[in-house]
Order: C-alpha cells, then sequence, then structure tokens
C-alpha cells in the first residue's frame, strides 16, 4: 500500500512515476528519487521515509481542501482572467492586491455575493483579475484574518498553445551563436553574427531561426561555458555584444587604444582563425573596451547617461543585477560565503566597485538594445528567434541569491539515455 500512496501523492504533485527513454525503454522511478524529489517540494506531502507515504497522503489531500489559492496560476497578458477560490463558504469580503514584477501594485475589494460558483469546480468561486502585463507577480488575498499569497506567470499571447493551425509549417535552422564567428567579431559570435545568419538562411526559406540560450552567465573570470546554466534567467549575456553595433565607440579614446593595441587585428585573427573559440579571452577583451568606453567622461557621454537612465526606470531591478555581479567579482563567486547582509539579498551602493556596477548597467542596456534590434530585423524579413530556455540557474547566480524560495537546491537536470548518449545527459 505504501508505494501506491507515494505514486499517487506524487501524481498529485506533479512528479512523473514512469517515463519512455530515447531507445523506447518504459523506465520506472526508483522509490528513494520520488522521496528525495517530494522532500524538495516540501511539506506538506513530503515524506521521509516509504512508511509515511499514506500519512503524508491523507496530509496532502487535506491541505488541498483547505487552500485558498494555488501557488502558482499561468495567465495570458493582456486578458482579464478568472481564477478560482477554494471556499467551504463565501465570506463577506475579500480584500485583493497584485503586486507586479517591475515595481507598483494595484488593490481592490470584492463583496463575497459577486463570486459565482466555477462550473464543474467543487467548492470554487471565480475572482476575476485586471488584464496584466508580462511577468512574475504576487497576488495576495485576505480574507478576515487569513492572508493568502499565489505567484502569477503572465505568458505572451504569442507563446499560448495552439496559436497556429494544424497544417501550419516552418522552415527552421539551428547554431550555437558562438559558433557563427565572422571577419568583423571577436573570435566568438555575437548578435550581430546571428542577424547575417539569419539574413542568409532567410534567403533559403527560413522563417525560424533557433539558438542555444543568450541568457546572462558569469565571465570572463570564472567562466562558465555551459549556456544552461545562467546567473539569471532575467537578463541576456554580455559576452553576445557586437561592439562594432555600439554607438559612437569611435569618441572612446581609451577604448580606441585597447582596439588598435592591445586587442589589435593580430591578437583578433589568432581567435578567429583557432581551432577553438577561446571564449574567455575575447570576453575579457569585450568587457574591458566596453568598461573603458563607459568610463569616458565626456559631453557624449550625457547622452547615453540618459538613455541609461530610462533603461534602468523601466527595468528597476538591473541594479541589483549589476550589483550582485560587481560583489562576486570582489568578494567571491560563492554568494553564501558573503557577509551577512549581503548573503541575506541587501546590497548596498558602499559594498561594491561602483565602476564594476557601471560596466553591467551599461552592459546589460546595450546587449538588450541589440536584441530589440534583432527581434525587428528578424520580424521585418518574416522571421522569428526561438531560444533555448534552461530548467534551472546557476546555484551561485543572481536568481538563486535574489529569489532564494522560488528554486529547489541539490538536483541537476538532464535527459534519459537515447541512441546518441546511451548514459543520458547531465546539463
Amino acid at each position: 500500500m505504501s508505494i501506491e500512496a507515494l505514486h499517487e501523492l506524487a501524481r498529485l504533485r506533479g512528479v512523473a512515476t514512469h517515463f519512455v527513454d530515447g531507445c523506447s525503454r518504459e523506465v520506472v522511478v526508483s522509490s528513494d528519487t520520488l522521496l528525495r524529489v517530494l522532500q524538495a517540494l516540501g511539506a506538506p506531502g513530503a515524506p521521509e521515509r516509504l512508511e509515511d507515504a499514506e500519512r503524508a497522503l491523507v496530509e496532502w489531500r487535506q491541505a488541498r481542501t483547505e487552500r485558498l489559492l494555488e501557488p502558482v496560476y499561468v495567465l495570458d497578458e493582456g486578458v482579464d482572467e478568472t481564477i478560482g477560490l477554494r471556499l467551504v463558504r463565501r465570506a463577506p469580503h475579500y480584500q485583493c492586491r497584485i503586486e507586479f514584477e517591475f515595481g507598483g501594485d494595484v488593490s481592490w475589494h470584492v463583496v463575497g455575493g459577486q463570486l459565482a460558483p466555477l462550473e464543474g469546480e467543487e467548492r470554487q468561486f471565480g475572482l476575476r483579475l485586471p488584464a496584466l502585463r508580462v511577468g512574475y507577480h504576487r497576488l495576495c488575498v485576505i480574507v478576515g484574518k487569513r492572508t493568502v499569497w499565489s505567484t502569477l506567470i503572465v505568458r505572451p499571447l504569442r507563446a499560448r498553445p495552439n496559436r497556429f493551425a494544424e497544417d501550419w509549417r516552418a522552415v527552421s535552422v539551428q547554431a550555437p551563436v558562438f559558433s557563427l564567428h565572422s571577419e568583423r567579431s571577436w573570435g566568438s559570435g555575437d548578435v550581430g553574427d546571428l542577424d547575417t545568419f539569419a539574413a542568409l538562411v532567410a534567403a533559403r526559406g527560413a522563417s525560424l531561426v533557433a539558438t542555444l540560450p543568450l541568457l546572462s552567465s558569469f565571465g570572463p573570470h570564472d567562466f562558465e561555458p555551459s549556456p544552461y546554466r545562467p546567473v539569471s534567467r532575467r537578463f541576456w549575456n554580455d559576452r553576445f555584444i557586437a561592439l562594432d553595433q555600439v554607438e559612437f565607440l569611435d569618441d572612446s579614446p581609451s577604448a580606441q587604444r585597447l582596439m588598435a593595441h592591445t586587442y589589435g587585428p593580430e591578437a583578433r585573427r589568432a581567435w578567429r582563425d583557432g581551432s577553438r573559440v577561446d571564449a574567455p579571452a575575447a570576453f575579457s577583451a569585450k568587457r574591458n573596451v566596453i568598461q573603458a568606453w563607459a568610463a569616458t567622461q565626456s559631453e557624449f557621454m550625457a547622452l547615453y547617461e540618459k538613455g541609461l537612465r530610462s533603461y534602468v526606470m523601466e527595468h528597476p531591478e538591473v541594479n541589483d543585477f549589476a550589483r550582485f555581479r560587481a560583489a562576486g567579482e570582489t568578494m567571491g563567486r560563492n554568494f553564501r560565503a558573503w557577509p551577512t547582509t549581503a548573503r541575506s539579498g541587501l546590497l548596498r551602493w558602499n559594498d561594491v566597485d561602483p565602476t564594476r556596477v557601471r560596466y553591467h548597467l551599461f552592459a546589460q542596456w546595450i546587449i538588450d538594445q541589440q536584441m530589440s534590434q534583432l527581434s525587428t530585423r528578424l520580424a521585418q524579413r518574416g522571421q522569428t528567434l526561438q531560444l533555448d530556455i534552461p530548467i534551472g540557474v546557476h546555484p551561485d547566480g543572481y536568481d538563486a541569491w535574489r529569489y532564494p524560495t522560488e528554486w529547489v537546491g541539490g538536483f541537476s537536470i538532464g535527459t534519459p539515455p537515447d541512441a546518441v548518449t546511451p548514459d543520458g545527459q547531465r546539463w
């Protein structure tokens, strides 16, 4: 009975108990693995031993009955949505508030009698939500002395399921950006190379251009080669900035000296013609040039300060990200070894080197602009960019530091065995 209870508990919590691998073999997940996954998801419904599965199943069902909101809702952008409140009976009043990812909130009051039962759902009543922007927002519902929180994940309408006709087909090509290096790039492909590649395949009818994740990663120091271990899934990788698309780079004498001498044509040719991509060296050179440019004190930089301020206002979290990256470069990548205040998610301006913070702010602004421009050019050619998305994040990264409760530690992600990788993959 215990094994049946464990499997039922896993099913209720969304954990698969069996799967078919790439060799068409059905694999039953071991009890030990199921126990560890359930424990990582947390109580209730997290048995320590197989013998505890029946009790944990009862606890989970009871907790679900008493749960007012689901932990997470996935919604479409710009659409009024209705979610279910699980109620034994309707209360007279409900106070609701949504805290937006980008700052600010909206509050409203609901009279209990206005909540209509949801058809086909037992003891669930519909709560209407306003149309929301894409992002991760927090919903708070207060009933009497009870306060309940839930996460609202709002996806773009263009990402909704079944948005294409069943007979729709597209020609797709895929290539890692780093492998697309050219005469103009610095030993490793960049956004400009991806655009050139997309234009070439557009002439052959390719409407979908796919590549590996382009999310922020550690580097150039303590370089992280895997695109599936990002520092954050919220920011782009400055490694892929196209230097020749950075406006007025010629107006920075210090940047020009680096490009003409330290990282002159001979050095760039060696990176380009080598048998392997020397990503750390190319990334380091590119960063030094951008940092020299960002540190330039002249009248033309005032134009960029204005643009940077606008970007930061639209993406306020980039301040935290820039301070985190700067702190890691001075205090070490493992934030668990930082001083207590910094470790807990609070970095003050005097905790970090302002020059490093400034680089990361400018770098994120530049790569965000270039990715937006790339998206526009692709759309003009009738193309779409498809980016692979990592399931997890780097354990020492920004997302794990800033949002520790949103991640499960101690697990690795991969794929089951198949004909190419008989032992499976561990990303």
